[in-house]
Formats: structure tokens, C-alpha cells, sequence
């Protein structure tokens, strides 16, 4: 069975059954793989993705550090490789290991930065990344100039107003760690009009935060 056989069962699985079942099948057919070292970090990334979702901390922190020594052993250090290495990292951001997650996210970054043609979504999300972690440890400015880096990147796609309106969030958290409350409530109204025709859930969101600073406008 190739990778994309594996994924495929793997969303046709997604539908009816449980992450835990979706994660046995792919802890039973991953060490089966003969195929090329892309093809196995795809399926070593999506077996980390689920245990990422459902705090399965060192399952998934196995998976990608299988995935990207795959790639290694091939010396890849593409857009995949980035891709895995991003995962990672954000798993440590969420087990709490927050040095790792900031080395890798960088790590990230860099590597999105020296490759040719990766789009600017991809780069945007490797500074809000970054970003989101400099928020965790409360370094205010730094993740405003990550924010604001990927302002400046996203110019390029307008019509991506998923990315455009969580841009515009981490800005507005960022400004109210900065204690700049107005910029924060324009930047929540901005990411709630953007994000409003592409995820209900996330418009409300934005709102409810938008009005907790004060904010009366209507979107």
C-alpha cells in the first residue's frame, strides 16, 4: 500500500470512526511502509497530527521525529521537511516544552525563508508561529514584529482571508499584551470581517473579543 492509499483510508476512516481507532490503523500499517522517504513522512505526519489533537504527547513527538529522520537520511530539506519540522514544534509548543518549540519553529522559518517558490501563506504561518510562542512567554514586541512580518507576506495572496484574519487576531492579542487596547479592538473587528464568510465559529470569536475591549461597531 502507497502513502496516498494509507491517507485516503485514512479520511474515509475519519468519517465514522474515533481518533483512536484512525490512530491503531496507522500505528499497524506505518512500520509496514517500503516506500520513498516523502511518501513515509506523509504517513509518520499524519499519525503525529492525531496524536497532537488528543495530547498523545509522545506518541506524536515519535512520529514526527520519524518523519523527519526519514527525510534526513535522503537529505531532504525541502518544503516537506519544513512542513514536519513545523509539526513538531508545534506539538512542544503544546506539551509545554517551549524552548524546543521556539528552536524548531525558527528552525522552521529559516528553512521556509531559503527555499524558492514556497507560498506566502506558508511563510506567513511560520512568523505567526513564532509569534504565538513569544506570546506565551509574554515578549510583546517580538511577536509584534513576527505578526507584523507576516502582514507584510500575506500582501501577496489577498484573496486567502483565512490567513489574513488570523493575522489580524494575533495582532490584536499581541497590541493588548502591549497594553495598546484601541489597536487591539480595531485589529479583532479587522480579523472578524475577514474571517466572516469563511468560518462562522471564528467570526464570533473575534466579535466576543472585539466587544470584551470595548469595541461597538458592528461588523
Amino acid at each position: 500500500m502507497d502513502a496516498r492509499e494509507i491517507l485516503s483510508k485514512v479520511d474515509f476512516l475519519s468519517e465514522t470512526e474515533s481518533d483512536e481507532a484512525i490512530c491503531a490503523y496507522l500505528e499497524e500499517v506505518c512500520p509496514q511502509y517500503r516506500g520513498d522517504a516523502i511518501g513515509k513522512a506523509a504517513i509518520y505526519n499524519e499519525l503525529g497530527s492525531v496524536c497532537r489533537r488528543n495530547g498523545w504527547h509522545e506518541k506524536g513527538e515519535k512520529a514526527f521525529l520519524t518523519a523527519a529522520e526519514a527525510l534526513e537520511k535522503e537529505n531532504i530539506k525541502d518544503g516537506n521537511y519544513a512542513t514536519t519540522i513545523n509539526n513538531l514544534a508545534g506539538l512542544y509548543r503544546l506539551w509545554g516544552k517551549k524552548e524546543k518549540s521556539m528552536e524548531l519553529f525558527a528552525l522552521c522559518r529559516d528553512i521556509y525563508w531559503s527555499l524558492p517558490n514556497i507560498p506566502a501563506d506558508m511563510l506567513a504561518s511560520s512568523c505567526n508561529n513564532l509569534g504565538l510562542l513569544y506570546l506565551d512567554k509574554r515578549e510583546y514586541q517580538k511577536a509584534m514584529d513576527e505578526f507584523l512580518k507576516a502582514q507584510e507576506i500575506i500582501a501577496a495572496v489577498p484573496e486567502n482571508l483565512y490567513v489574513h484574519a488570523v493575522t489580524a487576531g494575533n495582532m490584536g492579542y499581541g497590541y493588548y499584551g502591549l497594553g495598546q487596547i484601541d489597536s487591539a479592538a480595531e485589529s479583532m473587528l479587522r480579523a472578524a470581517r475577514l474571517i466572516r464568510s469563511v468560518d462562522e465559529d471564528m467570526y464570533k470569536n473575534y466579535m466576543s473579543l472585539y466587544r470584551r475591549l470595548g469595541g461597538k461597531e458592528e461588523a
